[in-house]
């Protein structure tokens, strides 16, 4: 298509050459057409302004053709990155989750192992208190079973010393008297050695016999002891207890004979025959025993 062209004419009104205007002759259409300059500077504006459009619009599809065909590596690999994430963070949800319900069956096991042992505390707690309260009553009862003690050992101590008022007046009535000396008769049996220590503790000493007269008055009380004679220092040889030598002996027949090993002499007042009751006997054998006294009372 050809191009229209510009060309100045004459006004035909006044015949000058309007050199702001242009005529334009299009071969299809037989006429110019004419413009005014402001008009033809839009015209040429809007041509330029439609040619840097066509060349701005050509560069952004060059652009966008290089871009495509270069970058869609990088896409690729940040998407298939992308997707490993998706599937690590996925496992790791599963893992969470996994982990939560784990967490959540220790947790009401926890929640019930808690509970079993609250109610042991209670229980335990309740036993405590039970036992506590038998404590008390056992401390009390304690105590007063320790008053009682108390209370019945003051009652023995008053007892025996009764006891022993008693005794003494008991032993005093088996008080006799011969010449100037004081006879005690116990009632109690002991050995030899510790019949006179009971006589020695009583300002005494087992009897010894003087005289025949002596004699037949122990024989009257009727009765079996031990009176002060031995032969433990030396076998056959007789003694008193104040380590005099026997004058007189008042032995039964056969006596003394040592058997058993027999070193302690002993008077048989329930014999006949008041000038023959001595008999010798094991020492450590219990009996009754006579103290005499020739100083003091007992």
């Amino acid at each position: 298509m050809e191009k229209p062209r510009s060309i100045a004419v004459r006004s035909p009104w006044t015949g000058e050459l309007n050199m702001g205007e242009e005529e334009v002759i299009f071969p299809w259409r037989k006429q110019a057409i004419r413009h005014t300059g402001r008009y033809a500077a839009n015209i040429r504006c809007y041509k330029m302004a439609a040619v840097g459009l066509s060349v701005l619009m050509l560069v952004e599809i060059i652009t966008l053709c290089v871009w495509h065909t270069m970058g869609r590596d990088p896409l690729d690999t940040c998407n298939n990155n992308l997707t490993m994430e998706e599937n690590q963070l996925e496992t790791s949800d599963n893992s969470l989750s996994d982990q939560r319900d784990q967490l959540l069956t220790r947790y009401n096991n926890l929640t019930v192992e808690r509970d079993q042992l609250l109610s042991k505390c209670n229980n335990l707690t309740v036993e405590r208190d039970h036992i506590k309260n038998r404590y008390d009553n056992l401390t009390a009862e304690r105590d007063q079973l320790e008053a009682k003690y108390n209370n019945l050992t003051t009652e023995r101590d008053q007892l025996k010393k009764e006891k022993d008022r008693v005794l003494h007046k008991l032993n005093n009535l088996n008080l006799k008297y011969f010449s100037s000396s004081q006879y005690f008769v116990s009632t109690e049996r002991k050995s030899w050695s510790e019949s006179r220590q009971d006589c020695i503790k009583r300002g005494a000493d087992l009897v010894i016999i003087n005289s025949e007269e002596e004699q037949q008055f122990l024989s009257s009380m009727k009765i079996r002891a031990w009176i002060g004679l031995t032969d433990a220092d030396a076998e056959g040889t007789w003694k008193w207890v104040d380590n005099t030598p026997v004058i007189s002996a008042y032995w039964m027949p056969g006596e003394p004979n040592d058997q058993n090993n027999e070193d302690c002499g002993e008077i048989l007042l329930l014999q006949e025959d008041s000038l023959m009751n001595w008999n010798d006997l094991p020492c450590d054998q219990k009996q009754q025993y006579v103290c005499e006294n020739v100083t003091k009372a007992f």
